[in-house]
């Protein structure tokens, strides 16, 4: 027994108004919810109820009902992979008259394939989510061996740098006292040599020095000169040690700050990363 459509008619004659020639075609196919749209709605005289066919190349058609109707449309249900394939848009759709048992079998086949679609689309969700989480526990546990690697590497450092430091200030305290000393020395070496060449050039009444006294004399200024300039070249020893050790002092430093900083970052990192993870969708 045929079942009976009071919606028909008032379709065929909005079929006949709104489009001259009754023409309507499939107008757009969806991939994810493999289901195709018809520009028919309940402006139409369009229900839930209402069925349709698709006609194939061939002369074969295939049977639509409005699984999601809007008032100037309709999307069909979850159609069989291969029968929507073979839908092209374009497709001309025709109002069909099934019987009551096709009527609901063709209903309840859609609702299990919609129940299908989403089963397999969620499994794909929880998929992603399990790839996603697993690469993120990998790219975690990275950053975690980097920051732990980074935390031995900055003990080496502070050690190192406190090493220096002790050693800088140990150069300049150094270099304060012996410079001091060097000067004292100079001072005195100076007072000498002026001394002894005012003894050296001083006119005398009587007779000019011998010249054994003068070449003793000549010697002891050489050997203040050289005293003198012993003692500036340990002020410049001094002076260069203390900057290599400032120098040393300041690159260690240099690199334990650096590796501060980037344990900090990378910390950063592992919080951003522990953050996406607990964001990561719960499988239902």
């Amino acid at each position: 027994m045929r079942r009976k459509n009071p919606w028909f008619l008032p379709l065929l004659l909005a079929l006949g108004t709104a489009a001259p020639a009754a023409d309507v075609r499939v107008d757009l196919k969806s991939e994810a919810a493999v289901a195709v749209s018809v520009p028919l709605g309940t402006d139409n005289g369009v229900t839930r109820e209402s069925d349709f066919s698709v006609l194939l190349p061939g002369g074969a058609a295939v049977h639509l009902y409005p699984f999601e109707l809007y008032r100037n449309m309709f999307w069909s249900q979850p159609l069989p992979a291969g029968t929507f394939s073979r839908i092209a848009e374009g497709s001309l759709v025709l109002p069909a008259t099934l019987g009551k048992e096709d009527h609901e079998e063709l209903r309840k086949k859609g609702e299990e394939r919609k129940a299908e679609l989403v089963a397999a689309q969620e499994e794909a969700r929880r998929e992603e989510a399990r790839r996603e989480a697993a690469a993120l526990r990998l790219q975690l546990s990275r950053l975690e061996a980097l920051r732990d690697d980074l935390s031995r590497r900055i003990a080496v450092a502070e050690q190192a740098f406190l090493a220096e430091e002790s050693k800088y200030y140990g150069a300049w305290n150094a270099f304060d006292s012996g410079t001091d000393q060097s000067l004292q020395n100079i001072m005195e070496y100076l007072a000498q040599r002026d001394e002894i060449l005012e003894r050296r050039n001083a006119p005398s009444v009587r007779r000019p020095p011998a010249p054994a006294e003068a070449g003793r004399l000549d010697a002891q200024i050489r050997r203040l000169d050289a005293q003198i300039a012993a003692e500036r070249d340990n002020i410049r020893i001094a002076r260069d040690g203390r900057r290599a050790a400032r120098a040393s002092f300041l690159a260690r430093r240099q690199e334990w700050e650096r590796l501060l900083v980037e344990r900090k970052q990378v910390t950063g990192e592992i919080r951003s990363v522990e953050q996406r993870i607990r964001e990561i969708p719960k499988p239902r």
